[in-house]
């Protein structure tokens, strides 16, 4: 009897190999996905640009321009289209999305919501003579994957960089009539930026100038300005208003003129993170116009840059690496973090664009769009 009482604490201490055991948890795993835009091969199309306006997130591809809303639901917002060149990253405006035709003869202008038609914005009929033989810079990116950047539309006003019919690659700044979303386009003012008024001494007439990369800062633009003819790296960038006053900036290297301008994004009210290229620097500002910045760090450029929640991430257009970019407010170049990004589920070697929307971060490829949960999107890159 002894024993058996012996036998009995070994149980009741030591539990019995019969009891439940705690089953271990394995942290679910997302991938990315392709987004389904309900019109089947339009799914793999090349998609050139994703933009958020207030509950929308719209996206021009090959075919045609559509959005994303709020409840996940996708819809075509015009018409198809095949005529547009595909080595150009859009303008989204409130109003109206551009691309410019296959030939570079002017833009394809599609409205942004339902009301409005399909139109064309032809350099000759809009301006007339100086408009004649007119053609949209290209051929200025630092690799051909990269898509042009020298276009911005900016409420009714347009910055553009053109060829005119004398050779000669120019800046221009067209206020546009768009009437009511239907019938011809009006030009009511143009506003040519010289390299005079820019502070650049060519020495030759004939030397225009090229924009490397321009986009919309409120009422003005921020763009990397340089010489024709010279090299990516060269030039300097500048804030440019719709009258055509024009400011210099200067980079994060002590001041540096040479200031490289590609893309910025704002986290929040009064501070950026800005990038440059071809040097693919980042850096922290607390103004875009008032300091000079203060560099991060230097990667392969040229970098687009989005923002979320103390974090960020970064990437190459027309490549496909990913990565994140964390404490680089205080004493970045020190503290900065930077890791690669999982893209397991992302079936594209090129990425054109990336926006955080609806608690989902969608990538824009040449192979469709793509999607993941913001929660999981922060997973480093899963290695075999």
């Amino acid at each position: 009897m002894r024993g058996f009482h012996k036998f009995l604490i070994v149980i009741l201490l030591f539990g019995s190999c019969t009891d439940p055991v705690e089953p271990s948890i394995t942290p679910e795993i997302e991938n990315f996905s392709l987004v389904n835009l309900g019109q089947g091969a339009l799914n793999n199309d090349q998609v050139f640009g994703l933009e958020v306006f207030e509950d929308k997130m719209f996206f021009l591809n090959q075919s045609i321009p559509g959005f994303i809303d709020s409840n996940g639901m996708t819809d075509f917002s015009c018409c198809l289209n095949s005529g547009i060149n595909s080595n150009f990253r859009p303008s989204f405006a409130t109003n109206y999305i551009l691309q410019p035709i296959e030939n570079l003869i002017g833009f394809v202008v599609y409205p942004i919501d339902f009301f409005g038609g399909l139109r064309a914005l032809n350099f000759e009929e809009l301006l007339g003579e100086s408009g004649k033989n007119a053609r949209i810079v290209s051929g200025n990116q630092p690799l051909p994957i990269n898509l042009e950047r020298n276009f911005e539309l900016n409420g009714n006003y347009l910055m553009l960089n053109v060829t005119t019919e004398d050779g000669i690659d120019r800046i221009w700044i067209l206020e546009i009539d768009f009437g009511d979303g239907f019938g011809s386009l009006k030009l009511i003012n143009k506003i040519e930026i010289t390299s005079e008024s820019l502070g650049v001494t060519t020495g030759n007439p004939q030397i225009g100038l090229v924009i490397r990369s321009v986009k919309t800062l409120e009422d003005r633009w921020i763009a990397h300005i340089s010489k024709s003819g010279e090299d990516t790296a060269s030039g300097g960038s500048y804030i440019i208003s719709k009258e055509g006053s024009i400011q210099k900036l200067f980079g994060s290297q002590t001041g540096d003129s040479n200031f490289g301008f590609y893309d910025f994004t704002k986290i929040s009210p009064n501070d950026f993170l800005i990038t440059e290229s071809p040097i693919g620097r980042i850096s922290y500002s607390n103004s875009l116009i008032s300091s000079t910045p203060q560099l991060i760090a230097e990667f392969n450029g040229p970098l687009i840059i989005r923002y979320f929640e103390e974090k960020a991430v970064f990437f190459i257009p027309g490549q496909s690496l990913i990565a994140s970019l964390e404490n680089f407010k205080t004493d970045g170049a020190s503290n900065y973090q930077t890791m690669e990004l999982d893209r397991t589920g992302l079936n594209s070697n090129r990425i054109y664009d990336l926006q955080f929307f609806n608690g989902k971060v969608y990538v824009a490829t040449d192979n469709g769009i793509y999607s993941k949960s913001i929660e999981n999107f922060w997973e480093e890159v899963r290695h075999p």
